[in-house]
């Protein structure tokens, strides 16, 4: 991975980034994905415009905005 942060960091993009979505790469995504959504009962399809597989590095304050929107949704109580 460091030869993908290199690139970013030094703006070269085009080099860091293999392909623009995840799921446009594997025809199997959409089935992983709603998968995961049945399995799985507060899950929710997130998708943050502009990243890749390294969400938290292209966009860290929309991964924050969506995790903190996520969370306000689905409070964890103390028993």
């Amino acid at each position: 991975m460091a030869p993908v942060f290199e690139a970013f960091h030094a703006g070269d993009k085009a080099r860091a980034i293999v392909e623009e979505r995840s799921k446009d790469v594997s025809p199997i995504w959409s089935e992983r994905q709603e998968m995961l959504l049945n399995w799985l009962p507060k899950a929710e399809s997130f998708v943050l415009a502009g990243a890749t597989h390294l969400l938290h590095v292209q966009n860290p304050q929309g991964v924050a905005e969506g995790l903190a929107a996520f969370l306000a949704r689905h409070r964890i109580s103390a028993r």
